[in-house]
């Protein structure tokens, strides 16, 4: 592959992040390598992997203590606006026999790169519903 040509393929893209990742050590572009592969083909075993190394940067580069006031908010948020459950993982488990089974509403996610200098983002899908603020 030549310096100045954009990978094609799932699998070429997910090695251009590897390289950034792991050989020129620049986890920034290896993040946005990685959410390419999620909005080009987030079904591909390739679009899993990409999750685990983005969970792997996340944990290296963001102390632990912000990582749990930020899964508290989200979690809160969630709870707030009645969405509990909408995870693939929640569509695997038993459902209730006394309610007949839904399938999972479909979320459109939307990513875009952090620019330098911005503080942490919500990831705002098209389901998401954002909780009253309130002054006080």
């Amino acid at each position: 592959m030549q310096p100045d040509s954009q990978p094609r393929t799932v699998g070429e893209r997910y090695a251009a992040a590897l390289d950034a990742h792991y050989s020129a050590k620049d986890l920034l572009a290896a993040m946005e390598l990685y959410e390419e592969i999620l909005i080009v083909d987030p079904n591909s075993q390739e679009a899993g992997y990409s999750r685990s190394q983005i969970v792997n940067i996340v944990r290296s580069v963001v102390p632990e203590d912000d990582l749990l006031a930020v899964h508290t908010d989200l979690a809160r948020s969630h709870l707030a606006t009645g969405e509990i459950g909408t995870s693939d993982r929640a569509a695997t488990e038993p459902q209730d026999s006394t309610s007949p089974a839904e399938p999972p509403a479909a979320t459109e996610v939307n990513y875009r790169p952090v620019e330098p200098g911005e503080g942490p983002r919500r990831i705002q899908t098209s389901n998401t519903k954002r909780p009253e603020q309130h002054d006080g």
